[in-house]
């Protein structure tokens, strides 16, 4: 038997591939079936061995004691469930899914902590002062607009203003002469 794996957290959902379920089943009865699907979610459900409690898998999946005795011994035959000395039941597909899921958890941890890491390097100076306050009128407590804000009818009419004073003056009388036109 496999090593006990250590508890996970629990996902509500499992992978589980239709080919390879049909072909593990294929010679299976209807309750063999049925107390092999049952054990799988329950395994799943606590992400480690479960006891073989059979009165309980035999109201779990509405059938009797002696019908899920030999269903499970059935499992155990075809390699399908593993019995520990301890009467804990356990799948290498419910083993898989566990270290699936730890490999996608640890994966996703790892990248969170890079993307963290990544946006502490590049915070910059002028994007920590975006965080002041904000008047009203949308200024900084220190006077200067908000970065990135769009600026004002007043202040767009200065600019275009100052833009026509410093523009150079009308042509010389010797350059129009060089015109073609």
């Amino acid at each position: 038997m496999a090593e006990k794996p250590q508890k996970t957290k629990i996902a509500p959902w499992f992978r589980l591939f239709p080919a390879e379920f049909l072909s593990q089943v294929g010679q299976l009865k209807a309750i063999e079936t049925g107390v092999y699907i049952v054990l799988l979610c329950a395994m799943h459900e606590r992400g480690e061995p479960i006891q073989a409690d059979y009165k309980r898998l035999a109201r779990r999946t509405n059938t009797t004691v002696k019908a899920v005795f030999g269903a499970i011994e059935v499992l155990v035959e075809t390699g399908l469930i593993d019995r520990s000395s301890g009467d804990l039941l356990w799948s290498t597909t419910s083993e898989r899914e566990t270290n699936h899921r730890d490999t996608n958890s640890k994966n996703a941890q790892q990248n969170a902590r890079i993307r963290w890491e990544e946006t502490q390097r590049n915070q910059r100076a002028e994007n920590a002062s975006a965080s002041k306050k904000l008047d009203v009128r949308g200024k900084r407590s220190d006077g200067q607009p908000p970065p990135g804000a769009v600026p004002s009818y007043d202040e767009l009419h200065h600019f275009e203003q100052d833009r026509a004073r410093d523009a150079p003056g009308p042509l010389d009388d010797e350059e129009e002469d060089d015109c073609p036109f």
